[in-house]
């Protein structure tokens, strides 16, 4: 199963979708923590499988979407429902903590994924 995803399918594969909840978990290849989270991402993509889609986005060859999507740390996992950001997670996450969160996005219409959008601490204090 090939969950790597490049900044060429990252369009395609996660802002276009429609039908299923996106999880984008941003790695690197010198990360620690991204090397203990790769089996729990895998076995997520295998449980999910039809259900919600899963990718890997390498940090180091993808310079310039990480920088676009203010990637700061990595691992980063970035939850996307009807094409919207709505959650962003750094550090390692339970398999189960992934796996809620997916089916809870699976749920929401393209309403609630609107309003629930992503923001930073910098956005919700100062609105931009």
């Amino acid at each position: 199963m090939n969950l790597q995803l490049n900044q060429d399918e990252f369009t395609g594969k996660v802002l276009d979708e429609q039908e299923r909840p996106v999880m984008v978990e941003v790695w690197a290849s010198w990360c620690g923590n991204c090397r203990a989270l790769d089996p729990v991402i895998k076995e997520v993509a295998r449980e999910l499988a039809g259900e919600a889609n899963v990718y890997q986005l390498k940090a180091d060859d993808n310079q310039q979407l990480v920088k676009e999507l203010k990637i700061m740390g990595v691992p980063a996992l970035l939850y996307y429902r009807h094409g919207v950001l709505v959650r962003k997670k750094l550090g390692i996450q339970s398999k189960k903590k992934i796996v809620e969160t997916l089916k809870e996005l699976a749920a929401y219409d393209r309403q609630q994924a609107s309003e629930r959008q992503y923001k930073s601490w910098w956005q919700r204090l100062f609105g931009k």
